[in-house]
């Protein structure tokens, strides 16, 4: 009773303190159940409900950081009301309408998530001179972090077992989604529960000076510094190969270098009070020569970007990558040529860097993409001479490699809603065949294409999709589902109708009725294809059935969906999930 007691003593201490973090844990892990609870829930509720997860979450570690900042600063309540302020502003620059969602808003939760949480490394120190409290606290977080994701795996985990033992044990049928559910309410508000236990004496005693932490020493000595020796090797022999070969590096280079920096500095960072202490000799060398280890390492970084950047114009990744690679540019300056440095620098930098990526007028991260690809698309189409009066000239002949391109930086634009910018280059009659799409594809409108390599082959897919709800079938008499005769025959009044399909060469569709007549429907697909001006691609269709006579009866095949596909010129068709409906003649 006195340990329960205890407990209760101190979920309510962490309930007065950290009210707000909590609140929005619990918000958070409510909602998540809903979603998970009502599949019938309809499209708009849903988009609500989404919102209002996501600004939750973000709540939990703004209102922390907040939080830590009033212990220091003092006026909690206001900084709480201002952090109510930010995520009901946030609420509402989400789009209301489903179809307003594109990747804009997922980089900026994306970005949003990693703000507050580097809010949380130095909102205590923001203005403070102090190394080894800034040091002590962000120790103090990094193992509660890690000691709650053990934690919280143990504990989903014996729950989850412990229900599966009910169910077995007593015959009792859980729904299936008690296990997400129990998993999003554990893993949502315990893991935040566990987190505040963690620091329920909150920042006074996580700033205080404590040894320094065994485990962490033998994770840094032993695992961390050493992978990262090897890591850094392996980099240097490729920049080595580069040199011999005298070729640019490939792209991923980039994510490497991004690898070794980022978790080279975490490594700097925990491994820095043993820094003046001859601890292990590969830990004291690793410290002296890391930044200068990064020199050749961010001046390829640089090379490895603005070589994809120069070739396809920004996109928010390399616009991220160019970013970091200037940001390390500055906290290597920073640390080799100051004299006094601090090591808060490093999360208070990277926090303006990237809030400034998302709010700057004009060069922020989703303009200068959008820009640069509106750009780069015009100087492709002009290159290749294919505008004619500013429309694209879908016959003229244009190699593959420039086609795939073009499609690249339309697929990008209109992800990104730059419709009306694509709209110019397009004739009226192309722009009705995108009118309800979001993804624009203009691959398959080229008619000419030259194939640029020798061992390519050609190939291209294209899908039709019957764009209608229901059907009228009040003039039939009887409804063979595509599925059902697929599996093998079917017999109506005494009549066996059987389908027979091959993708070999001659291709054919054929339904049989009773052995002896038969009807190809082939010739019907590649009819309807030859009437379409787009050649690749999806299309949505209003009328996609074909009508035919088999013995007595009257048959129209609607098929929701067909597809197209050519290699090397060799073209074949694919139906399925259709419907014949059977009509009797008199």
């Amino acid at each position: 009773m006195q340990k329960i007691n205890q407990l209760f003593q101190n979920l309510v201490n962490i309930f007065q303190k950290y009210t707000l973090v909590l609140a929005s844990s619990l918000t958070m892990a409510i909602t998540a159940i809903v979603l998970i609870e009502d599949k019938y829930i309809s499209e708009a509720t849903e988009l609500i409900l989404v919102k209002i997860l996501i600004t939750s979450a973000l709540g939990i570690s703004l209102f922390f950081g907040l939080y830590m900042f009033s212990q220091r600063y003092g006026k909690r309540y206001l900084f709480e009301a201002i952090g109510i302020l930010l995520l009901i502003g946030f609420y509402f620059v989400l789009p209301p309408d489903k179809k307003q969602w594109n990747i804009v808003q997922i980089i900026s939760i994306f970005s949003c998530a990693v703000l507050t949480h580097l809010f949380v490394a130095f909102a205590p120190f923001w203005n403070s001179k102090e190394e080894v409290p800034f040091w002590q606290y962000n120790k103090s977080l990094f193992i509660s972090l890690v000691q709650t994701w053990i934690f919280v795996q143990v504990l989903v985990a014996g729950v989850l077992l412990a229900v599966v033992a009910v169910e077995n044990l007593f015959n009792i049928d859980f729904s299936e989604k008690i296990y997400l559910e129990s998993g999003a309410l554990l893993s949502i508000l315990g893991s935040t529960t566990i987190f505040l236990l963690f620091q329920i004496d909150g920042l006074k005693k996580m700033q205080a000076e404590t040894p320094y932490p065994i485990v962490l020493k033998f994770f840094t000595q032993f695992i961390l510094i050493p992978l990262l020796m090897l890591y850094g090797v392996i980099l240097y022999l490729y920049m080595f190969k580069i040199l011999i070969n005298f070729n640019l590096p490939q792209g991923w280079i980039s994510y490497m270098v991004l690898t070794y920096s980022i978790f080279g500095i975490l490594a700097l960072l925990l491994v820095h009070p043993l820094r003046n202490q001859m601890t292990k000799s590969w830990v004291f060398w690793f410290h002296k020569i890391f930044f200068y280890t990064l020199i050749p390492l961010v001046i390829l970084l640089f090379i490895a970007i603005n070589t994809r950047i120069l070739e396809y114009g920004f996109t928010e990744a390399r616009y991220f990558v160019f970013l970091t690679a200037v940001w390390l540019a500055g906290i290597v300056c920073y640390f080799l040529f100051f004299k006094k440095t601090h090591i808060k620098i490093i999360p208070i930098s990277l926090f303006l860097i990237l809030a400034l990526s998302l709010i700057l007028p004009y060069f922020n991260v989703f303009s200068v993409s959008v820009r640069s690809q509106k750009k780069d698309l015009e100087m492709i189409l002009t290159e290749n001479r294919l505008l004619v009066n500013g429309k694209i000239d879908f016959k003229k002949e244009v190699a593959d490699s420039v086609v795939n391109n073009i499609e690249d930086k339309f697929e990008f634009l209109s992800e990104r809603f730059e419709h009306q910018s694509l709209k110019s280059y397009l004739s009226e009659d192309i722009q009705k065949s995108f009118k309800n799409k979001t993804v624009w594809s203009v691959e398959g409108l080229f008619l000419n294409l030259k194939t640029t390599n020798a061992t390519h082959q050609s190939y291209y897919n294209f899908t039709l999709n019957y764009n209608v709800p229901f059907m009228d079938v009040s003039s039939y008499d009887f409804v063979i589902p595509f599925n059902q005769i697929q599996k093998g025959n079917v017999t109506i009044r005494k009549d066996v109708f059987s389908l027979r399909q091959s993708d070999d060469h001659p291709q054919f569709f054929k339904l049989t009725l009773n052995s002896q007549n038969t009807f190809d429907l082939t010739p019907q697909f590649k009819s309807y294809f030859e009437k379409l001006s787009q050649k690749e691609g999806q299309l949505d269709v209003d009328n996609l059935y074909f009508d035919f006579k088999l013995g007595n009866y009257q048959i129209r095949y609607i098929c929701y969906s067909l597809s197209n596909r050519s290699l090397d010129g060799e073209i074949s068709y694919d139906s399925y999930d259709g419907y014949f409906l059977i009509k009797i003649l008199n």
